[in-house]
């Protein structure tokens, strides 16, 4: 418990705060019960990130900022009530979370790791090797059913050649613009990230000249620097 209130303490007094000024939004307008979105895994995990000053931003490389968070982890409601209704957002808190275990779990050092990647900002996380490639590419999910449904999705367009238009589904075309991505980044590995410290990692594997591939389990440790 005295995690999560040093996480409320730190919303409540910092974040938020800057993001208001920043902004121009009324802190009233904050919705405290959205608190409870971050699980005490996940604030522990991102309490550790700012304290080890391991988050990089703007697609890896650069240097730490708190900033990143400070402009993430807000997030705002419809402009049509007054005041505008905010909310925590648990993505970017677990992103966040994702960059500190990948440094002190799996020992990638700092400056390989980056928020966002270039490739359209298609993937919240990407892990660069020494020779600045891409390695892991990392997609943060709310639950577990939607780390299902965007593997599934991405493997069945993996599956199959580039198509000649986008889907017209929001969340198929997500994934369909992931896995241009991947393509284009030909990371081979894919971490597929939720809440509680909950995933999977997968291998990604072209398997021939036409733009197929496909998206094998392996277990986490492969995210283990090389």
């Amino acid at each position: 418990m005295e995690t999560q209130k040093e996480f409320s303490e730190l919303v409540r007094e910092d974040l938020l705060v800057w993001f208001c000024r920043h902004y121009g939004y009324p802190t009233d307008g904050f919705t405290s019960d959205t608190l409870q979105r971050v699980s005490e895994h996940d604030a522990k995990w991102f309490l550790d990130a700012l304290s080890g000053k391991t988050v990089a931003r703007g697609g890896g490389l650069l240097k730490t900022d708190l900033g990143a968070a400070k402009e993430q982890i807000i997030g705002q409601g419809r402009t049509t009530i007054s005041p505008r209704p905010l909310t925590i957002w648990v993505e970017p808190v677990i992103t966040i979370e994702a960059a500190h275990r990948l440094h002190t779990e799996f020992g990638w050092p700092k400056q390989l790791i980056g928020l966002q990647s270039h490739e359209r900002g298609a993937f919240d996380l990407i892990a660069y090797d020494a020779p600045g490639k891409p390695r892991i590419a990392a997609e943060v999910k709310k639950t577990d059913r939607d780390i299902d449904d965007l593997i599934e999705a991405m493997a069945g367009y993996l599956s199959q050649p580039p198509l000649d238009e986008e889907p017209r589904h929001d969340k198929q075309r997500n994934a369909y613009r992931k896995v241009v991505a991947l393509r284009q980044m030909r990371a081979p590995l894919l971490w597929a990230l939720g809440p509680k410290g909950l995933g999977k990692v997968f291998r990604y594997q072209p398997s021939d000249d036409s733009g197929s591939a496909s998206l094998d389990e392996v277990e986490i440790e492969a995210l283990r620097f090389q």
